[in-house]
């Protein structure tokens, strides 16, 4: 009968398992595959402009800001990256026409509507976008 003490290590995103056999029986190491790569998530739901704004550029709680992440990250948070993206391009482009971030965002309430939701106001970008038709 063998005796053995399983020793679980998370190194640099790798999981790395020591198994240890006694009486003898030589020491193993053994390496597990890595963990499945965990991509930085995008907030399920964000109060307002300001802070989806916020998300893009600084990053929320702590997170990777939405600007900096990969192919591989904007993949697998294909549906809100893809929704939010309009509205990032509309704030950074007017932005680049001398806006501040807060001021580009208070047009987009004024334009699309003070009382209406984040999603409301996103499909209505997604769908002026469509149609080409520029409310800004």
């Amino acid at each position: 009968r063998h005796e053995s003490f399983v020793f679980t290590l998370i190194f640099s995103s790798q999981l790395i398992v020591f198994v240890i056999l006694t009486n003898s029986v030589p020491s193993i190491v053994e390496r597990a595959a890595p963990p499945a790569h965990t991509a930085p998530k995008l907030q399920k739901y964000v109060k307002n402009l300001y802070l989806l704004w916020k998300e893009y550029e600084f990053g929320l709680d702590g997170k990777k800001p939405a600007r900096e992440f990969t192919t591989y990250e904007r993949g697998q948070n294909k549906c809100s990256y893809s929704k939010r993206k309009v509205f990032w391009d509309i704030v950074e482009k007017l932005i680049q026409r001398g806006y501040t971030s807060d001021t580009a965002i208070d047009h987009i309430y004024l334009v699309y509507g003070m009382k209406k939701s984040n999603t409301q106001i996103l499909d209505a970008m997604r769908k002026d976008k469509m149609q080409k038709n520029d409310r800004l």
